[in-house]
């Protein structure tokens, strides 16, 4: 993954832009306050689904991405598996980084 990118996600982490955990970011997306949902490559396919009915439902894109659960909280100091970015701006600028375009149903953020 992208090295800028993950750079990314420690300033949304400062910026207190982020919601970390099954709970959090179930509540962010279910408030429309999430913009992107991540979550991480060693996650269970049981909460991947849940999020994808989730995330589909309010029109957020979600996506698997490469760092694992140690992974996200070596970068953020927060350890979860599941992470949302909730400023539109900082979801726009991680979104950049990559080649692909969000397709609904898309599975993978990976870089290319």
């Amino acid at each position: 993954m992208n090295s800028n990118a993950l750079s990314l996600l420690g300033l949304c982490r400062k910026a207190n832009k982020l919601s970390m955990g099954h709970d959090m970011c179930k509540g962010a997306v279910n408030f429309n306050k999430a913009c992107v949902c991540l979550v991480s490559s060693d996650s269970s396919q049981r909460v991947f689904d849940e999020f994808s009915k989730l995330c589909e439902s309010k029109n957020i894109p979600i996506f698997r991405i490469e760092p694992t659960i140690d992974e996200i909280h070596h970068l953020i100091g927060y350890k979860a598996g599941i992470i949302t970015i909730d400023d539109g701006g900082f979801a726009k600028s991680f979104m950049k980084h990559f080649k692909t375009e969000y397709r609904p149903g898309e599975e993978t953020l990976y870089d290319k």
